[in-house]
């Protein structure tokens, strides 16, 4: 049996969580943005498109974590991926809307996109590590 050692820190569940309710929050708040708000700045249906990314990017990982199976920990994967290419996509948006004036926002996504970055090469290690227990075990045999 091989099984593959890579689980999710409280740290990245919450992030997710926090991406998800994030996501419905502009989605319910985008026609009611002030014209001083970052994400006023950028053009409306990108910022629709971040809340959507969000959504399906966290939930898409979220639902890797139910189960011990591989194809989990794929899902899991996937999610991460598209959420970190989501973040730094929409960090140019941002600079190229708004300027300087969106510091912090830009500085917590690209921290996010590092932290999925992260994440990612450690489940490509879990997933090598398992990779190479198994030809190990067909060589064996």
């Amino acid at each position: 049996m091989i099984i593959v050692k890579s689980r999710p820190d409280p740290f990245e569940v919450m992030f997710l969580i926090a991406s998800i309710i994030g996501g419905l929050g502009i989605l319910i708040s985008v026609p009611r943005l002030s014209s001083t708000s970052a994400l006023q700045s950028i053009p409306q249906w990108s910022t629709y498109m971040l809340a959507i990314g969000l959504i399906v990017g966290a939930t898409t990982s979220i639902s890797g974590f139910f189960t011990e199976k591989l194809w989990g920990i794929l899902l899991e994967r996937a999610g991460l991926v598209f959420l970190c290419i989501l973040f730094i996509v929409y960090s140019g948006s941002i600079i190229s809307f708004s300027g300087l004036r969106a510091t912090t926002s830009l500085t917590f996504f690209l921290a996010f996109s590092v932290s999925c970055m992260w994440r990612i090469i450690h489940i490509n290690r879990s997933l090598n590590e398992a990779r190479e227990s198994i030809e190990k075990a067909r060589h064996e045999t």
